[in-house]
């Protein structure tokens, strides 16, 4: 019974210790997470911004739009960060308190250090509360009147510290230290656009780094794992947040391609278009480690017949991400399904291999992509009358660029303007068959078009269009053998629709 006993102790102890052990971490990425930025809230519980006497005229509101006269010459609208910075600065509502914050309430809401970042940021001499405003967008500024003892040059860059926290994002807005920063470099004299956007771009740096190194540790201590020195630059993939793409990564989509074919009787491959039906999901993997695999269904239709066409099998991964940028390596393997005897007229039965990297900028506003594939060699085989033709295609090369300026018109989505660009480089073509023997050499193929989407919640409708601009020896598409890949004839016109998930 004594050693039952015994046992229990020693299991409740050995429950404690590590429950201790765990809360212990967790408290240590808390205080990581609280350890970064200053925070003040510069408004503290908005006590004194909830009466005064609306500003309509006077010295105030001449600094204010000489500090939004500043902001435009220094282009700040075009900077990370700032782009609310301009409007925040010349169309906030200024008030004016009765009376300057009782040493209590200035002890609340600012530290003595504090007070001197921001003194020192606007060129005051004496560090004081001269004004305040809540750090979220289209608040109103609050002036002491304190603040009427200041030149018009430290009511200029006091104009600008306040919007500087209404405007910037929320991982620095709070944060007095970056903000005073930011003031300096935005009022000094010869201050640049250059320096400005240096400045800012450090700042934000600086915060996404501690916070995302305080959500690493988090995550590391729950699952009792070693931790490794965050690089801001660099970073794998399992040690990343999952981004926006990868909440809802998932995919089922429906595309038609319509071929433009310029003398049907002579093509290759004399079809008309294909549909296709995609279903790509992530059901590996977690946040920014998942991996994805897919299955395409298309169906051709030719000038009299309709046939299933090739089969796609898809995966991709998030390798790593490099200075915002996410290098994602991808994998297809489209098969084959045309039966013997169907659509025997073309070359175009083979399967194929597609290995490939992509190097993706994707914004609010744009998205840029570049993308490096390989498509491997393989055989077909084409039987006219009694003789049989085997066409043995060389790899191809795939090098592309794609881009989109991107307009918010609703809440959740909007218009995508863009289009794209691929070079492909295909090795030899060898057909043989009978007595005949031909070889095509290396082609180029050069084709671009344009494409515009839009995007409403999950759901997004496109239209778009690639042709041929550009070829060795008057070659079509036909000739690179990839029905389900790159099309035939001249290009293609076609429209999507998908929603993700």
């Amino acid at each position: 019974m004594a050693k039952r006993e015994l046992n229990s102790f020693r299991l409740v102890l050995d429950f404690s210790l590590r429950m201790l052990l765990l809360l212990s971490l967790l408290s240590l990425g808390t205080e990581w997470a609280n350890a970064g930025p200053t925070k003040v809230g510069n408004g503290d519980d908005g006590g004194d911004l909830e009466s005064g006497q609306r500003i309509s005229t006077g010295i105030l509101i001449e600094t204010q739009r000489e500090a939004a006269q500043l902001l435009r010459g220094l282009q700040v609208q075009g900077i990370e960060g700032l782009g609310t910075l301009i409007p925040e600065t010349e169309k906030a509502d200024l008030y004016l308190a009765e009376q300057d914050p009782s040493p209590q309430a200035k002890t609340n809401s600012e530290t003595q250090a504090e007070l001197k970042e921001i003194a020192q940021a606007i060129g005051a001499s004496e560090p004081y509360v001269y004004a305040r405003t809540f750090a979220e967008p289209h608040a109103p500024t609050r002036f002491f009147p304190k603040a009427l003892l200041l030149d018009r040059k430290n009511l200029i860059a006091l104009h600008v510290h306040e919007a500087l926290h209404r405007a910037l994002p929320a991982e620095i807005r709070e944060d007095e230290k970056s903000v005073s920063r930011i003031t300096l470099a935005i009022t000094a004299a010869g201050a640049t656009r250059d320096r400005v956007q240096e400045t800012v771009s450090k700042e934000l740096a600086s915060a996404r780094e501690a916070r995302q190194e305080a959500e690493r540790m988090q995550r590391q201590a729950t699952a009792n794992m070693p931790i490794v020195p965050y690089n801001a630059n660099f970073a794998a993939a399992s040690s990343l947040p999952p981004g926006p793409e990868l909440k809802s990564p998932s995919l089922f989509a429906y595309s038609l391609k319509s071929y433009v074919l310029p003398d049907p009787d002579k093509s290759l491959a004399p079809l008309r278009s294909m549909h296709s039906l995609r279903s790509f999901l992530y059901p590996f993997g977690r946040g920014s480690e998942a991996l994805g695999l897919g299955i395409e269904f298309s169906y051709l239709q030719a000038q009299d017949e309709a046939y299933l066409g090739p089969v796609g099998l898809s995966g991709r991964m998030k390798l790593l991400t490099w200075r915002g940028f996410d290098v994602d390596g991808f994998g297809a393997l489209r098969l084959h399904s045309v039966g013997s005897g169907e659509l025997k007229d073309s070359p175009m039965g083979r399967d194929i291999l597609e290995v490939g990297v992509s190097l993706k900028r994707d914004e609010k506003w744009y998205m840029v992509e570049n993308k490096l594939s390989v498509h491997g060699g393989s055989k077909a085989e084409q039987k006219i009358g009694a003789v049989q033709y085997t066409h043995d295609y060389g790899s191809i090369v795939e090098a592309g660029i794609a881009a989109a300026l991107r307009l918010p018109m609703v809440e959740d989505g909007g218009l995508e303007l863009g289009g794209s660009t691929q070079v492909l480089l295909a090795q030899n073509t060898r057909v043989k068959g009978g007595a005949f023997d031909y070889e095509t050499g290396r082609l180029r193929v050069v084709t671009a078009g344009p494409e515009i989407a839009w995007n409403q919640g999950a759901l997004r409708f496109s239209a778009n269009a690639r042709f041929v601009i550009d070829s060795t020896k008057g070659a079509s598409l036909d000739q690179l053998g990839d029905l389900m890949g790159h099309g035939v004839g001249q290009g293609s016109i076609g429209a999507g629709l998908s929603f993700k998930f």
